[in-house]
């Protein structure tokens, strides 16, 4: 789904901003911190990996299903209530 910002009401734009919170929210905690830390706070992987301790191959394939998870949710699928056995996935 693809915004124009430039046309959009600041009503719109909340709108937008509590859904895009409401699926951030429903990530699994390995994903959310990692899409929040990279993509609200502008961290590189290699210091996400130093804050949570975790090496940055992991930060960046969690980085990278996150993100795809986040693209289900918001073209709405029910991807992010499913549980995932295997780690990462």
């Amino acid at each position: 789904m693809e915004m124009d910002c430039t046309d959009m009401t600041t009503e719109k734009f909340d709108d937008h901003l509590v859904e895009f919170w409401d699926i951030i929210n429903r990530l699994d905690e390995k994903y959310r911190a990692i899409i929040v830390l990279k993509c609200v706070y502008g961290f590189r992987i290699r210091e996400i990996s130093e804050i949570l301790e975790l090496n940055e191959n992991t930060v960046a394939t969690r980085l990278r299903r996150g993100k795809v998870f986040l693209k289900k949710a918001y073209r709405g699928s029910d991807v992010l209530t499913v549980e995932h056995k295997k780690e990462g996935v």
